[in-house]
């Protein structure tokens, strides 16, 4: 999805990412660091990679990789994470990584986190005139998030003190019960005060384990996507395509999948003490 909106506007691209990652929470973490902290004390690792195959078209490439672990002390639960992003338009390409580090509390109608995350950004743009223009430079991203069982919503700043490339996000996502299906409509949007998107979603839940959907991005893009749980396995595929409203013809092809798991990072106890009265 990113890769087509490169042949509009390079820039523009290059501070706006993939909007269809709205469908998955774990990887939500690239926009927001408030996410990479969850209830569940688990680890999780995401990854996701977007195509397109047309012999036609500039090679489109864009990967992600988002990476969880939770903390504790004996005063409160936090976690670290890093989040990595890559994608290739032609002979343009846009380098990403974050360390993140996030936090909760509990209220009594849900968890609001908040999370942090430094790192950096380079670019690489070749013009017309066969110039290469290169970008390094320091990057922060920092939000918050408040969620519960049904709602999900979130407020962020990616890419602060990069000057032209900083944006905000606003990102919500409603989970309503119906029996054994479940209605999921998300949406996020994202600007960076010259150049706005928006991406909307919709899915259904069929007993947590199986997904579908389709939704649509401001950008003039259309998708449609499943997903299947295995327990702590997730595997998913999206697949993107232009509305009547562009002349752009690039389709899309977006495969994702992510795995959690219970960590346990305090030594064992060699010698377990047992009261004198029961030995």
């Amino acid at each position: 999805m990113a890769a087509t909106i490169l042949l509009v506007s390079t820039q523009n691209c290059l501070a706006i990412s993939p909007g269809w990652i709205v469908d998955n929470h774990n990887l939500l973490s690239a926009y927001n660091p408030a996410s990479s902290i969850n209830t569940d004390n688990k680890c999780r690792l995401n990854i996701l990679g977007d195509f397109s195959p047309q012999s036609n078209s500039p090679t489109n490439q864009y990967y992600l990789f988002a990476g969880t672990l939770p903390l504790s002390t004996d005063y409160f639960d936090f976690s670290v994470g890093l989040d990595a992003e890559y994608y290739k338009v032609g002979e343009s390409n846009f380098k990403q990584a974050h360390l993140q580090l996030a936090g909760n509390y509990t209220l009594k109608f849900g968890t609001v986190s908040y999370g942090i995350a430094p790192g950096f950004y380079s670019s690489t743009t070749s013009s017309s005139e066969n110039i290469t223009f290169k970008r390094n430079r320091f990057s922060l991203n920092g939000g918050v998030m408040f969620e519960n069982k049904l709602v999900n919503l979130g407020i962020s700043a990616t890419q602060l003190f990069t000057k032209q490339n900083s944006l905000g996000h606003l990102y919500g996502r409603i989970t309503i019960p119906a029996g054994i299906v479940e209605i999921i409509p998300s949406a996020m949007y994202s600007t960076d005060f010259s150049y706005s998107r928006a991406d909307v979603l919709g899915q259904l839940r069929f007993w947590r384990k199986f997904s579908i959907g389709g939704g649509w991005s401001s950008s003039h893009f259309a998708a449609v996507t499943a997903r299947i749980n295995f327990d702590d396995f997730y595997l998913g595929y999206s697949f993107s395509f232009p509305d009547q409203a562009t002349e752009i013809r690039i389709f899309s092809h977006q495969i994702f999948a992510g795995y959690s798991f219970k960590i346990n990072l305090n030594e064992p106890t060699c010698f377990v003490s047992k009261s004198i009265r029961y030995m």
